[in-house]
């Protein structure tokens, strides 16, 4: 069998019958979206767009298949910001200025652009501040926002395929020492809270992350595929374990995220997925689209 075959046979067995936000996607309609060369801008990192609405609290996020809203609770500031102050190093994601700050009650709430979505710090300044930071959600039709057992929150599709959602929520205190800090879900609004009490260093800083874009990061992993027969093999094999292209990457993401240093984070990627998933996040393409943010 020549190796054009051989990488035609694999991809449909990856790709046939599975599901990504809705949509049943087959060989044929991936094939469209795989790269002509190695060239192609299909192996580029991937941006979202994020961006403030004017006259409004909320900021949208466009991941190009999807569009998301978080509402930033209290007015609008643009004089005071939310800062990565005393936060480990990792953890802070944003880039740039804030694209939209508000105050509330002792706090101030920042939210940042990054690579994937958003990143808004929460800076608590006392304890009279509130313990309770709510945040309308803007959906896609159809989407809902559940809290996982490892306490991030899945924003998944009605038929039940996780399109992004918000990482494992942090808070640090003024000597960098780690807040309690939770995710729940009400209706359409995520709430962080924070336990903090008079005993606490101030200011707080706290976190909301998101992360979007889990179809270019499936795009970008069967253009690979469609680029080695031995990398194929090798995604085959955990997607056997776990059931799909996205669900495999959902699952190696999660451990990602779920460790802030490098070394960790490679710890984590092994637990996951064994000495593949080290080998498949040495792909370069494949780590900007599915790990970086």
């Amino acid at each position: 069998m020549s190796v054009r075959s051989k990488l035609s046979s694999v991809v449909k067995v990856l790709l046939v019958g599975l599901v990504v936000g809705g949509v049943t996607v087959s060989s044929a309609s991936i094939a469209q979206a795989l790269p002509a060369d190695k060239n192609s801008n299909a192996d580029s990192p991937h941006e979202v767009d994020t961006v403030a609405v004017p006259g409004t609290n909320t900021v949208i996020t466009d991941a190009g298949t999807e569009s998301m809203g978080i509402t930033l609770p209290g007015t609008v500031t643009p004089e005071t910001v939310a800062k990565p102050e005393n936060v480990p190093t990792g953890l802070f994601l944003g880039r740039g200025e804030p694209v939209l700050s508000t105050r509330i009650n002792g706090a101030v709430v920042s939210s940042y652009a990054t690579g994937k979505g958003t990143q808004t710090l929460i800076s608590v300044a006392s304890s009279s501040a509130d313990h309770e930071f709510r945040f309308p959600l803007s959906l896609p039709a159809g989407s809902q926002a559940t809290v996982e057992t490892d306490g991030s929150v899945a924003v998944r599709t009605a038929e039940g395929e996780i399109i992004g959602g918000y990482r494992i929520p942090w808070a640090y205190d003024a000597l960098g020492r780690a807040v309690a800090t939770k995710f729940s879900i009400d209706g359409q609004i995520l709430v962080q809270s924070i336990d903090f009490d008079e005993n606490t260093a101030f200011p707080v800083t706290a976190d909301p992350h998101d992360f979007w874009g889990w179809l270019h990061c499936v795009a970008i992993v069967t253009a690979e595929i469609a680029n080695s027969v031995n990398l194929a093999g090798k995604i085959a094999r955990l997607v056997t374990r776990f059931g799909s292209i996205q669900r495999t990457f959902e699952n190696l993401f999660r451990a990602w995220n779920s460790a802030s240093s490098w070394d960790r984070k490679m710890e984590a990627l092994t637990n996951a997925g064994g000495s593949l998933a080290l080998e498949i996040i040495g792909v370069i393409a494949i780590k900007a689209a599915c790990f970086d943010s």
